[in-house]
C-alpha cells in the first residue's frame, strides 16, 4: 500500500512539472482598417505546433490589451522550449488583427516548473500586481454591465412605447434568443443574412459570454440601419 501511495504521488508530481506557469500576454487588437478598438472582444490563444488553446474575453484600451493565459488550461511544457509562440486570432470574419508587443508571442513562463519530487508543491502566491489588474478589470466589466443593462432598459421602453404619427423609429430594436439560436441563426432571422453575424456580435459584445454561446431567452440588440 505504502509503494502504491508512493508512486500516485511521484506521478502526481510530474504532471504537475509538466505545465509552465500562466504569463501574460499583451498586444494591440485593431479592426479591418486598422483602427485600434475599444471594449470587450473574444479572442482565441494557441500555442504553435501544440493542442493548447484557449478562448477568452479580453479588454481593449486604444486597441491595447492584455490576458493571463495558463490559468484555466495549464500551458505545455514543450512550450518553454522558447520556439513555440502563442497565437491570437479574433473571430473569423471580422477582419480584426492582433498585433503582440515585441517578445510576447514567444512563450515565457512567469516562475520555472517546480521540480519532480515526491509530493505536490504548494502553489506560489499570486503576483499582487496581477490581483490589482484584475481588479480593476473586474469593476470595468462590472461597470460595463450595468451601462449595458441601462442601454437595454431604455430600449425596451423606447420599443413598447407606442409611435405617434410621423415620430422616428426606434434606433435599434430587441430580438429574444430561442432554444437552439446561434448567432448566424439570428443574424439569418433579423438580418436576412447569417454572413452579418458580426455585427450582431459586435452590437451585444458586452453581453455575449461563454466563447459566444447564446442563453435561450436573452435579449439581443438589433443593430440600426441593418433592418
Amino acid at each position: 500500500m505504502r509503494h502504491l501511495a508512493l508512486l500516485a504521488a511521484l506521478l502526481a508530481s510530474l504532471t504537475a512539472s509538466a505545465s509552465a506557469a500562466p504569463f501574460r500576454f499583451s498586444g494591440t487588437l485593431r479592426d479591418a482598417s486598422g483602427r485600434p478598438l475599444d471594449g470587450s472582444y473574444l479572442l482565441r490563444f494557441s500555442v504553435a505546433g501544440e493542442a493548447w488553446s484557449e478562448s477568452r474575453y479580453v479588454k481593449a484600451e486604444g486597441g491595447r490589451f492584455s490576458a493571463l493565459l495558463g490559468s484555466r488550461t495549464p500551458l505545455p511544457d514543450s512550450a518553454l522550449r522558447g520556439t513555440a509562440r502563442v497565437l491570437a486570432d479574433p473571430p473569423a470574419g471580422t477582419g480584426w488583427s492582433v498585433l503582440p508587443d515585441d517578445g510576447a508571442p514567444a512563450v515565457t513562463a512567469a516562475a520555472p516548473p517546480a521540480p519532480a519530487q515526491a509530493y505536490v508543491p504548494p502553489s506560489p502566491p499570486a503576483d499582487p500586481g496581477d490581483l490589482r489588474q484584475l481588479e480593476r478589470e473586474l469593476d470595468q466589466a462590472r461597470r460595463d454591465r450595468e451601462e449595458s443593462k441601462r442601454r437595454l432598459e431604455a430600449l425596451e421602453r423606447a420599443v413598447s412605447t407606442p409611435q405617434t404619427a410621423g415620430a422616428a423609429a426606434p434606433a435599434s430594436r430587441l430580438y429574444v434568443v430561442q432554444a437552439g439560436d446561434t448567432l448566424r441563426t439570428v443574424a439569418k432571422k433579423t438580418l436576412g443574412d447569417e454572413r452579418h453575424w458580426v455585427l450582431v456580435y459586435q452590437a451585444n459584445a458586452d453581453r455575449i459570454q461563454r466563447a459566444g454561446e447564446l442563453v435561450a431567452g436573452q435579449k439581443l440588440v438589433i443593430p440600426a440601419g441593418t433592418w
